[in-house]
């Protein structure tokens, strides 16, 4: 499995309100548009998921846990982490783009490119 060769998209304006709180990570989920091989666009409930997602904000205590961890990484989670105990939302509603709150302990790996290490 690897990762999707992107850069971490801009935050939106709605997300700079949002603080999280203890070891609590904002995440935004790898959801962009996907296309067959035929170049269909397939929908999310169609894609199989990967588990990569950038870091969009920490909670105050997360850099106790995960002190390697910052805004703007890219960073693989267990699968059971988007099940419907712990659903993703939308910020602002019906943007399209997900967000999931996870624990900084449940956080498998920092991807980081080669350069970057």
């Amino acid at each position: 499995m690897t990762a999707p060769n992107q850069q971490p998209p801009k935050v939106p304006v709605a997300i700079e309100g949002v603080e999280m709180l203890g070891q609590r990570v904002l995440l935004r989920i790898y959801g962009a548009e996907q296309k067959s091989a035929g170049g269909i666009v397939l929908p999310n409930t169609a894609q199989k998921r990967q588990n990569f997602a950038w870091v969009v904000r920490l909670g105050s205590n997360v850099k106790d846990i995960l002190p390697q961890l910052n805004v703007g990484d890219t960073v693989t989670y267990p699968p059971h982490q988007l099940s419907s105990a712990a659903p993703t939302f939308e910020i602002p509603p019906q943007n399209g783009v997900q967000y999931h709150t996870i624990n900084a302990k449940d956080i498998d790996a920092i991807i980081r490119s080669p350069n970057n290490a």
